[in-house]
């Protein structure tokens, strides 16, 4: 079997919400060379979502002005849309006013306010939330052409790989996950050239 016909074969998986992109190992340029991206809304009019795997380098509580302390919890680019605004996907549900249901046990937004009053009264709540500047966002059709010119993978991701991977291993660890077939695009160099 080609490798064409199995990248075909794995990709009868939709990008739905709850689901991951996984980006070849082709892809080039930032955010998303070797991003894995949460898919969070995705309908007929396009699709949201935000890389995983790429953080800022800055913390929330130096983003963040409040009088709560709150722990440090690392911010990530979520994509290139809306670059100056933070966004935040949790498993808290319920807990947050206002949080918009992704799955069954994955929410996106809701109160900051009253998440950062959370974040101060238990530090283990940092566990369950993942913070980003900017989204990843695709016009009706865009990332269905993306994916048929083999540009992502969808695949499937749980919640302690959302909120606790490292951002350093998470791509590779992600296809990994997909099978023995994509194990060699794993090991791809970053520059192919130096290898």
């Amino acid at each position: 079997m080609r490798i064409q016909d199995l990248i075909i074969k794995h990709n009868a998986l939709k990008p739905e919400k709850g689901r991951i992109l996984i980006a070849e190992p082709f892809l080039a340029g930032e955010p998303f060379e070797r991003s894995v991206v949460l898919m969070c809304e995705s309908g007929p009019n396009g699709h949201l979502g935000f890389v995983l795997n790429k953080p800022i380098g800055f913390n929330l509580d130096e983003v963040v002005s409040t009088n709560e302390r709150i722990p440090k919890i690392p911010i990530y680019l979520g994509g290139p849309v809306a670059a100056k605004r933070l966004f935040y996907v949790h498993s808290l549900g319920s807990e947050i006013k206002g949080s918009i249901p992704v799955s069954d046990e994955l929410y996106m937004d809701g109160d900051l306010n009253q998440l950062l009053s959370l974040l101060a009264l238990d530090e283990e709540a940092k566990n369950k939330i993942r913070f980003f500047v900017g989204y990843s966002g695709w016009v009706e059709g865009q990332l269905e052409a993306e994916i048929r010119d083999d540009s992502w993978l969808v695949g499937k991701i749980g919640l302690k790989e959302i909120f606790q991977s490292r951002s350093s291993t998470l791509w590779k660890k992600c296809l990994r996950q997909l099978g023995e077939k994509y194990k060699v695009w794993s090991m791809y160099p970053i520059i192919p050239s130096l290898n």
